[in-house]
């Protein structure tokens, strides 16, 4: 992944009444899948704003011309120039194959949707759009924001809420899975490549004995791995599409 840094210049207004169209426009890039996450940093002046984010590959941001936001922008006379700032050391790499044997749906990175081929991140814009109402991979990046937060609650073991985040991330009936196994089988429809979703497992202690790691929370099959798949997963069920590990 790269680093880009994109520059907006308001040569007739002050930066302030055009911040809107901005804000919109990256939001519209996020959720379209050419900027991964949110900037990581912004720089307001008076006639210059500056935003420094993460994209998926040197050529991201070749489709931003394409945004209705930026030609809003541009009626207004402002400037925008972009330049790629190099790699992004701690981002995922990004996959290369020409076709994935199947999709993996996991949160907490950048990108959710990894090649079960090489486990590397596949940019969204090379994946048919999962939401109709208003063509992007809204419910993807949404659902992936909220996987993020529920993640750093658990991490900050945040009193109170601890219990309700644990049941939204290892209850497969909870309304967080459910939306994944929609998303896994919404991409799979549209690609007809199979999609996983990597379900966490966090229990106490590790215990091949336990339920949960004998059978599959859904259908109750047996779905332990004679090796792990990946050097990963410990856990396959192919009939509800769930990828997971012996708890930690």
């Amino acid at each position: 992944m790269k680093i880009a840094n994109i520059k907006f210049i308001a040569n007739n207004y002050n930066i302030d009444d055009i911040d809107d169209f901005i804000d919109n426009l990256i939001n519209d890039m996020r959720n379209q899948g050419y900027i991964t996450d949110r900037p990581l940093s912004l720089l307001k002046r008076e006639q210059l704003f500056i935003v420094n984010c993460r994209i998926p590959e040197n050529i991201s941001l070749g489709k931003m011309d394409e945004n209705k936001w930026l030609k809003k922008l541009k009626e207004k006379n402002v400037k925008i120039t972009y330049s790629i700032l190099g790699e992004d050391m701690w981002s995922p790499n990004i996959c290369q194959c020409k076709k994935s044997k199947f999709y993996i749906l996991s949160g907490s990175r950048p990108i959710p949707i990894l090649c079960g081929t090489c486990m590397n991140a596949i940019p969204l814009y090379k994946l048919p759009f999962t939401y109709e109402p208003d063509p992007s991979y809204y419910n993807i990046v949404s659902w992936n924001n909220e996987n993020n937060a529920w993640n750093t609650i658990e991490f900050n073991s945040i009193d109170n809420i601890e219990r309700m985040v644990h049941e939204q991330l290892c209850n497969i009936k909870s309304e967080h899975s459910k939306i994944a196994l929609e998303i896994c089988k919404n991409i799979q429809t549209k690609t007809n490549i199979e999609c996983y979703y990597d379900f966490e497992n966090l229990r106490t202690g590790i215990n091949i004995n336990h339920k949960f790691s004998k059978h599959c929370p859904l259908c109750n099959s047996n779905w332990i791995l004679k090796e792990k798949l990946n050097d990963r997963y410990d856990l396959k069920c192919v009939r509800c599409h769930l990828l997971s590990n012996f708890s930690y």
